[in-house]
């Protein structure tokens, strides 16, 4: 037999292309990983020591917050509290309508007596005089 090997040879090398230096195309660069590690490296970069001194600072609470720690003792249960103040409420309620008997059922600003309201509707009148046929907005022809 023939050996098989260097017919091989043969058909491989009329197929095989030769690559030229200037045909390889560039492979487009990747800047995403590089871009990763920039940002990621701030934060796995060694702790200095004005970082722990800024930490430790945060870390005392200041004096002058401490009030707003301080929980205040509890009142009076919130029925209660409602409790008494309709209390209030209905003694306030029923001392304006006693006040309110005094002056009279509509308030202060309308306790004209009748005889104020005649002598009111009198003048009006006697301010405007109507005709003789009685209607004031003149002849309804």
């Amino acid at each position: 037999g023939r050996p098989k090997s260097r017919n091989m040879q043969q058909k491989i090398q009329e197929y095989e292309f030769t690559d030229d230096p200037v045909d390889v195309p560039r492979i487009p660069k990747n800047d995403a990983p590089n871009r990763f590690w920039a940002s990621v490296e701030p934060y796995c970069a060694d702790i200095t020591n004005d970082e722990i001194k800024v930490l430790e600072d945060l870390l005392k609470a200041p004096e002058d917050e401490a009030d707003y720690y301080k929980i205040p003792p509890l009142g009076k249960h919130y029925s209660q509290r409602w409790a008494q103040e309709d209390l209030l409420e209905e003694k306030d309620g029923a001392r304006v309508t006693l006040a309110g008997d005094k002056k009279g059922i509509l308030g202060p600003l309308t306790e004209l007596d009748s005889k104020d309201v005649d002598t009111l509707l009198k003048k009006s009148d006697s301010q405007h005089d109507q005709p003789e046929d009685g209607c004031p907005f003149g002849h309804l022809t």
